[in-house]
Order: C-alpha cells, then sequence, then structure tokens
C-alpha cells in the first residue's frame, strides 16, 4: 500500500475580488520510507499541498489519503518542520523538544526527558540540552526543530522549506545531517524547496510543479547511489539531474513571462 496518495486535488480560494485557483489536478503515490521533494517557481502551490497532506487545510476537490485512510485534519502520524523553528524562547533545548509529547494524554507521557534527550542527541546538540534558544544559532534551531518534530516519532515528515533562511554552508551541513538521521529512519518525508542542488542531494524523486493554477509537471526520479556525502554534489551525474531541473524550471518561468506579457498588452488595448 502506498504511505501517500494524491488523487485529483485541488483548491480554490474563494474572496469577494473572485476566486483564486491554487491546485488543480494534483495526483501523486509516495512509498513507505521515500523521500520526495516538491520543487517549482515561487506560488505553485507547494506550501499549499504540504499543508493539505498536514490536515491544517481544507482541499476543494480530490482525495488525500495517508495508509489508505482520508485525511480530515491533522494527526499523530504526521509532523510538520516549518522554515522557522518557532521555540518557546524561555524553554531549554531538551524542554523544547518535550514540549510535543507533553500536549499527548496522559498515559504517553512515559519516560519525556529520556526520548527528547535522546532525539537531541541525534541532531548532535547533547552539548547544548540546557541553553536556550537566544543562546544558539541558526543552524541549531533548526536542528531543535527537527529533533521536536521526530521525538513524535512521526510515520510521515513534511517539510517547508527548513534550510532557506540559513547561510550556504550551514544549509549544506543541514542537508547532510538530514539525511543521516532519515537512513537510520527511514521515514517518509515529502520536502519543499526552491533549491535545485538540495531537491537532487535529498530526493528519491523530485516532483516538479508548475503555477497558475498549482499542477505536477513532471516527475524525475534520482538514481544516485546512496548514501549520499558532499563528493555526491561533485558527480557529472550530479550535474546532469540539476540542469535537467533546471531546464524545466526556466521552461516554466519564461512561459509564465509570456503570459504576463500577453495579459499586459490586453490590457494596454
Amino acid at each position: 500500500m502506498p504511505h501517500l496518495e494524491l488523487k485529483n486535488v485541488g483548491l480554490t480560494y474563494e474572496g469577494k475580488m473572485g476566486n483564486v485557483v491554487a491546485l488543480s489536478d494534483v495526483n501523486l503515490t509516495v512509498d513507505p520510507g521515500e523521500f520526495v521533494a516538491l520543487l517549482g517557481p515561487s506560488g505553485c502551490g507547494k506550501t499549499t499541498l504540504l499543508m493539505l497532506i498536514a490536515g491544517l487545510l481544507k482541499r476543494s476537490q480530490g482525495e488525500v489519503m495517508i495508509a489508505g485512510k482520508t485525511v480530515r485534519g491533522p494527526g499523530p502520524d504526521r509532523s510538520v518542520v516549518f522554515q522557522e523553528a518557532g521555540l518557546l524562547p524561555w524553554r531549554s533545548v531538551v524542554r523544547n523538544v518535550e514540549f510535543g509529547l507533553e500536549m499527548r494524554p496522559r498515559g504517553q507521557r512515559q519516560d519525556l526527558r529520556a526520548r527528547a534527550l535522546h532525539y537531541v542527541e541525534m541532531v548532535g546538540l547533547r552539548a547544548f540540552a540546557n541553553h536556550h534558544p537566544g543562546q544558539l544559532s541558526g543552524g541549531m534551531k533548526q536542528r531543535v526543530n527537527l529533533a521536536r518534530a521526530l521525538v513524535a516519532n512521526p510515520e510521515l515528515l513534511l517539510m517547508d522549506e527548513p534550510f532557506a533562511a540559513l547561510d550556504a554552508q550551514t544549509r549544506d551541513m543541514m542537508a547532510v545531517e538530514l539525511l543521516s538521521i532519515w537512513e537510520r529512519d527511514k521515514k517518509t518525508v515529502i520536502f519543499v524547496t526552491h533549491s535545485l542542488e538540495e531537491a537532487v542531494f535529498l530526493s528519491d524523486r523530485v516532483v516538479v510543479m508548475s503555477r497558475r493554477p498549482g499542477r505536477i509537471k513532471e516527475v524525475v526520479p534520482i538514481d544516485l547511489p546512496r548514501p549520499r556525502d558532499y563528493d555526491t554534489r561533485a558527480t557529472a551525474q550530479f550535474a546532469e539531474y540539476r540542469g535537467y531541473l533546471w531546464s524545466l524550471i526556466k521552461a516554466e518561468a519564461e512561459a509564465a513571462e509570456e503570459e504576463s506579457l500577453t495579459v499586459a498588452g490586453s490590457n494596454s488595448a
């Protein structure tokens, strides 16, 4: 059974100035333990699709299914890692990681500290377990954000450009760390990114989306050997995948520009 199925999924925002179709006719199947990246221009609906899978938005049409069950709202089988770490500044690193577990029913709160420390150590922050967010770098905060998502032991990890605000060097390091963790646990991951390099380096498949409205343009399998490391980026095969993805994104950008010029010409006439 596929872990995730999207069947003819669409989302339309209704407003006084008219309706805006954000997503239309999105179909995708993701296997258990697969790492899938969503790539595309701004406004193509990548984050919107992620929020539909998370159950934080309600679709207008189609069906979102996880392990054969229709998504009707958020659930403990999914964790979301947002762009901003959103840590509680008055809590230490380990207590931020504990927070999600504290929200569970009382009977499911055993060994909170031990479980939290396990994931703090997994993301390489054991020495900073008692530090507060104000004492951490941006990369360290995102490590805490990741540990907080993993401690709930989700079956599906949803990541919305989690490294976008980091500098290039830290971003590369975090990508390697994420793959190391993923190789260990083999969670199913849906990862939103604007970075071609990040998409190729991390993924089993890259889903390239088009805009207005958001649809799946092409699904590109990434047949690079695992485990991957910094040297992977220097291979000719990596460059070929990056170049092909760039050609898809460029074609989409050119089509959008042509559409804008046509609309502008019509309005001036």
